[in-house]
Parts: C-alpha cells; sequence; structure tokens
C-alpha cells in the first residue's frame, strides 16, 4: 500500500494541515500535551531535520489538554487534533500515515493510537512521563487500555525515581526505562562567526549596548524614547535595533531622524563612530552577534497585546539578560523561568522601558542575570542530545532495514 497520503484535517495555528508523506521519505510523529511540550518537541524536530534531508514531522495534541498557539511552526509538516477518547480523523490519519518513530510526551496515552501504530512496526518513545497524566477518574493508576499501551512503548524517560517506580509497576521492564531531567524547551541560537564578534567588540571601543530585538512597528516608538532617556545616564550607550525585515527600515530611519538621534545602517555598511547613538540592522540573522555582544535585550512583540512575544532563549543561552512587555503568549513558560531565575525582568509597560535599561546596563547587574539566563538555558540540553540520538538510531536502523538489496 501506498504510504503518501493526502490529508486535511484543520488545526487550530499556522502549521500546515494538509499533509502528504513522501513515500521515499522517512516520518517521525510527535505528540504534545502541553504547549510548552509542543514547543520542546519542534525543537528537536529542528535538530533531527538538519541532519536529516529525507525526514518529515507530523504533531498531534489533545484539544482536551491545551490548543496550540498561533506561532509558525515550520518544522511540522502537519498538526492535528488528536482526542484521548472516540474515533478521530487525526488518529486514523496517524494509523495510516505509519511513522517509523514516535515522541509521546506526559502520559494520557490514547491506547487505539498506541497500539494501531505499534502494531505497524513503529519504535515509540515515552517522553516526561509524569504520575498526573496516568491517573484515571477512580484514582487508580493505569486503567487496563493505558497500561497496555504502555507496554507497546520501547522506551520511556522520566524525571523522578518516584515515576520511574510507576512505570515499573505497571510492568515496563526496568531496562526500558530511564530517569532524565524534564522535557523543556532547548534553544538553537543563530550562529556567529567569533572573529566576527572580536572585531566588532573593537570597533565599539567598551561602549555599553543594549539591544532592542523583533519589535513590533508599535512599539519602535517606545524603544527609542526609551533610548533617548537612558542616554541622559550613560551617555556612551548604543542602542542596536535588530528587525524582522528591511520593509520596517523607513520607518526606524524616519523616526530616529525625527528625535534628532544619530543612526547607522549595518547592511550599509555605516561607521559606527563614538557619535552614534543607534544601530539598525534589518536582518534577524545578525541576531547572532549582537546576542553575544548586548549585555541585555528587549524583546518585542510583547508590549503590543495579540502579538505573542518571541521565544528568550536563544537571548539567553548567548549571554543576554532578557526585557520583556506583558504579552508573551506561547512562550510564557520560558520567560516565566527565567524571571524566576534572576534572567529576565518584566516590563509592565513602554513608559518604564528606559527606567529598566539604565537600571540593567550596570555590569554588575548584566553579569548576574546572563549567567542565571545561560543557565535556564542549557538545561534541557542533555535530554533533547538523548532523545536526537534515539530517534536517530531507530531512523538509522530503519534505513537500512529498507536498503535495496
Amino acid at each position: 500500500m501506498s504510504r503518501s497520503l493526502q490529508l486535511g484535517v484543520r488545526a487550530r495555528g499556522t502549521a500546515p494541515t494538509e499533509f502528504r508523506r513522501d513515500p521515499d521519505a522517512q516520518l517521525l510523529w510527535v505528540h504534545a500535551t502541553s504547549q510548552p511540550r509542543l514547543l520542546a518537541l519542534r525543537y528537536i524536530a529542528q535538530r533531527l531535520m538538519a541532519d536529516r534531508d529525507d525526514l518529515e514531522v507530523i504533531a498531534t495534541y489533545d484539544p482536551a489538554q491545551f490548543l496550540p498557539s498561533n506561532d509558525p511552526t515550520p518544522e511540522f509538516a502537519a498538526i492535528l487534533p488528536l482526542p484521548i477518547n472516540g474515533n478521530s480523523s487525526g488518529r486514523n490519519a496517524i494509523i495510516a500515515a505509519r511513522p517509523d518513530v514516535g515522541l509521546w510526551t506526559g502520559g494520557n496515552l490514547n491506547g487505539t493510537a498506541i497500539r494501531n501504530v505499534a502494531d505497524t512496526g513503529t519504535h515509540l518513545l515515552l517522553l516526561d512521563a509524569e504520575a498526573q497524566g496516568f491517573r484515571n477518574r477512580k484514582r487508580r493508576w493505569f486503567s487496563d487500555p493505558q497500561q497496555e499501551a504502555l507496554l507497546r512503548f520501547d522506551r520511556a524517560l522520566t524525571s523522578t525515581r518516584d515515576q520511574a517506580s510507576l512505570l515499573r509497576r505497571a510492568g515496563l521492564p526496568g531496562e526500558r526505562i530511564e530517569i532524565s531531567g524534564p522535557l523543556r524547551e532547548t534553544p538553537c541560537p543563530p550562529d556567529c562567526p567569533d572573529e566576527e564578534v572580536v572585531d566588532v567588540s573593537q570597533e565599539l571601543a567598551g561602549r555599553p549596548v543594549w539591544l532592542a530585538a523583533f519589535a513590533h512597528p508599535d512599539e519602535f516608538g517606545y524603544v527609542v524614547t526609551a533610548h533617548r532617556n537612558a542616554v541622559r545616564h550613560a551617555h556612551r550607550l548604543l542602542l542596536v535595533i535588530v528587525l524582522e525585515g528591511r520593509h520596517y527600515l523607513d520607518d526606524v530611519t524616519a523616526l530616529l531622524e525625527g528625535m534628532t538621534l544619530r543612526h547607522a545602517v549595518w547592511h550599509l555598511g555605516d561607521p559606527i563612530d563614538d557619535q552614534t547613538q543607534v544601530l539598525v540592522a534589518d536582518d534577524p540573522e545578525d541576531l547572532g552577534l549582537w546576542y553575544r555582544i548586548s549585555p541585555q535585550t528587549f524583546l518585542g512583540h510583547s508590549l503590543i497585546s495579540g502579538q505573542g512575544g518571541r521565544d528568550p532563549l536563544d537571548a539567553a543561552a548567548l549571554g543576554s539578560a532578557v526585557m520583556h512587555g506583558p504579552n508573551i503568549g506561547a512562550w510564557a513558560e520560558a520567560y516565566q523561568m527565567l524571571t524566576k531565575a534572576g534572567a529576565g525582568q518584566l516590563v509592565p509597560n513602554g513608559n518604564v522601558l528606559g527606567m529598566q535599561v539604565t537600571r540593567l546596563i550596570a555590569p554588575d547587574i548584566a553579569a548576574t542575570m546572563a549567567l542565571a539566563g545561560w543557565d535556564v538555558a542549557t538545561k534541557g540540553a542533555e535530554l533533547t542530545e538523548r532523545v536526537v540520538r534515539l530517534v536517530q538510531g531507530h531512523l538509522d536502523a530503519e534505513s537500512v532495514d529498507h536498503a535495496p538489496a
């Protein structure tokens, strides 16, 4: 039977909901039981797809548990609803697609989908297994269908010894269980040659720098006003604005000229001298450089409601303390972790942004926040690497098994 399918299941979000499996490609299926887990799975998919040109990834979720955010998810060929109970087009689509490997997170096992997919030869891994996801309405651990589905997993990764004991009591052999950290989104920050970082740092000659990344057009005024207020206390302070695209360049430069702030445009090669107050870059790929140089970053699309914020972990992983507004959407858990660790700072509105910049520019404060942010951003890396290795091993084995004689 052909494994090329045309699916048209509608799902909330911007990922495609039409899926056509390439018969020559391998397929990874991932199931998320929360928005943070979906973000973590997205990064795992990103890592795997960077190494395997022939890999497709399809994601599912239970709409009774959460609805995916509207943030772009280009790593997924589709995001389909997979309710835990009852028949569904999402469940039928996954079973018919016959994925090579499946990753299920948390608990709340869909016994029918898991058993039927396992029967097609899919290798199944359970990630972030937790007791809450296995408690049924009568407060017993594991209903019979859940227990049967659990035994179909090749390996289960859980974060505590208690959870591991629960899985063993349910009949999962101990050699299939690993104790690991919790599943978290792990950043994949943009790269930048070390030589460029050194060259630009030398050009700046020790000037203090702060960065505004992904600012929404309605936030430009807040950012520029904040800088004009901050330079009253730190006269050599340089603001770097990295735009989401060149189409915003005219708006920003017009605003800077109207406020009589001397500026340079990065892609034009304008020099950064002592008189330059603002540097404008119009390509997000430049963030690999500026996250490394700027001790603090304001992440935009967060002061304006309905914009959903931007992922803060790239900045934190590269040593930049994070400032943000209250509208952070799907990234709320990541921002909360940074704030709890002392690596993030909420800016309640645009009017106080300048005061926060002035406070956080102090080298001792910025350094402490940057170190805490790096610790948060890299905590999930070990588990992520383990999952990537496990999936790669199964995919490699599948490639060998299906290779022409």
